[in-house]
């Protein structure tokens, strides 16, 4: 008995202020009767609540060593509530009371979850994006399968693997050819998805006076979708198209990415040398796998 009253007052010692419960949380009520705990054994998620109430003529204290419990004494119809926030399993006493008989408290662990965030929502054709998450249980070494779907494809395939760090996080680089969505999964634990879209890259050059060409890389034929020509006019500040132009040449290319495909055109323009221009293709003419794109501004 003098060994469980010194094990109760250090326990209490240990305790200090418990949290306070969430909305979510939920609160479970536990008599202290003349013949024990009733009922003898509950099952809490982490973040739950046990109250116990003295529903017996005497005093009462509940400890467990394990949850870093201790209760006051607890006179006939006191009650006392503490938030069980680890999962694990947990045995209850009675500090004044050796023969007392034992509560069972068994709190579940929270289902896993895993997370993922890209590191930009949008890039241009062969550029990298950075992929990133965190799996809930912060362990490492674990497995994480990348899967990407892209604009076009009926169902998500696997296009990497990863494994996780320190805390439980992981990075994967990607380069999405087309639009893309991105999944993390670690056995049958799955993230949201997460949307990259990608620009096409447009390359206006100047053949020679009044003559120039438009390229457009991207991974399938853009032959057909329309292009701006646009001039800047300094005097109202702002563009104005000049021309639009269909790409009509298809040939195919190993670089910024393997399977490369350049649509392009050659066209003529009536326009004086040394205003700024530059190529346009629109959201709508960069559909539906790619969005809007423009070239680096060059002289005419």
């Amino acid at each position: 008995m003098k060994r469980l009253m010194i094990t109760a007052v250090a326990l209490v010692a240990l305790v200090g202020a418990q949290p306070a419960p969430t909305a979510s949380d939920k609160t479970v009520a536990v008599a202290i009767t003349r013949v024990g705990f009733v009922p003898k054994s509950v099952t809490l998620a982490t973040g739950d609540t046990v109250m116990w109430m003295n529903s017996d003529t005497v005093n009462h204290q509940v400890v467990s060593q394990q949850a870093a419990l201790a209760s006051p004494i607890l006179k006939p119809g006191e009650t006392y509530s503490f938030a069980f926030t680890k999962a694990g399993r947990f045995t209850v006493l009675d500090a004044l009371d050796g023969k007392f008989p034992k509560l069972t408290v068994v709190v579940k662990a929270p289902p896993a979850t895993l997370t993922l965030d890209a590191s930009a929502a949008a890039v241009g054709y062969g550029g990298p994006v950075t992929l990133s998450g965190k799996l809930s249980s912060g362990r490492a070494d674990v497995r994480i399968d990348v899967l990407g779907q892209q604009c076009g494809q009926s169902a998500a395939k696997r296009i990497g693997s990863v494994t996780t760090s320190t805390g439980g996080v992981f990075t994967y680089a990607a380069n999405p050819a087309k639009t893309a969505i991105y999944n993390a999964r670690s056995g049958a634990v799955r993230s949201t998805g997460v949307t990259v879209k990608v620009r096409p890259r447009v390359v206006l050059s100047k053949i020679r006076t009044r003559k120039f060409r438009i390229r457009v890389y991207a991974a399938e034929s853009l032959v057909g979708h329309g292009v701006l020509f646009r001039r800047y006019v300094a005097a109202q500040r702002k563009w104005l198209t000049v021309k639009t132009v269909l790409p009509r040449v298809q040939t195919s290319a190993a670089t910024p990415l393997p399977g490369t495909v350049v649509s392009s055109v050659s066209f003529g323009v009536r326009l004086r040398a040394g205003f700024r221009v530059r190529a346009v293709m629109t959201n709508d003419a960069a559909a539906p796998c790619y969005i809007a794109a423009s070239s680096a501004t060059i002289r005419s």
